[in-house]
């Protein structure tokens, strides 16, 4: 109720700061660019003006301390004839797309779970902890689950199966690729989830 009410006082304020003298709402006014001009230009310097010069950049064969020359769309052909880089891009494609699918529903999932749950507080608290962590801290802990002679899951896996099991979690591409979105998913899905409660 507090946060409803905080709510409505706050857009009413902005609203009767827009208004004119007859009550109506202003529009296209000094007030109102003036409000939205600093997010305006932070956009324009911190990305539009980057994105482009390095759209730019891609039609040119620039080299540090040399002047750039116009060479056409050479650059783009050279690079997506390497099978390298046709593999990363390929690569990249279905790790954005799995993760944004694991994210987005397993949010959802978390969400449901957290409207539902008496202990609402703790349950975020305990939540948000992968993605609190630093990014040092969240590498080591996985390293820790991870390793391969003495690792959590490896002492585990020996522990149920009476026999130490090698994984080689980063020997194949498939299974790199799997811990990779795992720790992406671990580690941002408690702010997706936050944030689809809300």
């Amino acid at each position: 109720y507090r946060s409803t009410q905080w709510r409505q006082v706050v857009v009413c304020s902005l609203v009767d700061v827009m208004k004119n003298s007859r009550g109506r709402i202003r529009t296209g006014t000094l007030d109102n660019w003036c409000l939205v001009a600093p997010a305006i230009l932070l956009f324009i310097v911190v990305i539009a003006v980057p994105l482009f010069s390095s759209a730019l950049l891609a039609f040119t064969d620039k080299r540090l301390g040399m002047t750039a020359e116009f060479v056409g769309l050479k650059n783009l052909i050279a690079v997506w004839q390497d099978p390298l880089f046709r593999r990363a891009a390929l690569n990249s494609v279905k790790f954005s797309v799995l993760v944004t699918l694991l994210k987005v529903s397993g949010a959802y999932v978390l969400a449901f779970v957290l409207e539902g749950a008496d202990n609402r507080r703790l349950l975020l608290g305990v939540l948000l902890v992968p993605w609190l962590l630093p990014g040092s801290a969240a590498c080591l802990l996985w390293i820790w689950l991870l390793y391969e002679p003495s690792g959590v899951l490896y002492t585990f896996m020996k522990a149920l199966c009476g026999s130490p099991i090698t994984m080689n979690w980063f020997g194949t591409p498939s299974k790199a690729m799997a811990v990779l979105v795992a720790f992406n998913v671990w580690r941002e899905l408690p702010l997706w989830s936050v944030v689809m409660f809300a």
